[in-house]
């Protein structure tokens, strides 16, 4: 699923793509999803033996967007309890401050 985002908080040039459930469809995504050490980390951080993947969810942006991501609150979409829950976020391309 992947949805446009085109009207931004602040109306500045650039958008952004939400894309979810990547992994089947992409072998880089799922590789990164159960051969790195992100299941690992996950666990550590919970302080348990093992984490069990959910799902993915990527925001894409533009190359030099100007626009702001809006700001909320992702417990809402998670429709999930507990005190073992864990979000990664983490980056797959590089980037650098220069606009």
């Amino acid at each position: 699923m992947s949805r446009r985002i085109s009207a931004t908080i602040d109306q500045t040039p650039g958008g952004y793509d939400t894309r979810n459930f990547v992994w089947p469809v992409n072998d880089a995504v799922r590789e990164l999803m159960f051969d790195s050490p992100l299941g690992e980390i996950a666990a550590s951080v919970m302080r348990s033996t093992t984490a069990r993947y959910l799902f993915d969810n990527f925001w894409v942006k533009e190359p030099h967007s100007e626009s702001l991501t809006p700001c909320h609150q992702d417990q809402p979409y998670l429709q999930i309890a507990g005190r073992q829950i864990c979000s990664l976020w983490t980056g797959i391309d590089r980037a650098t401050g220069d606009n």
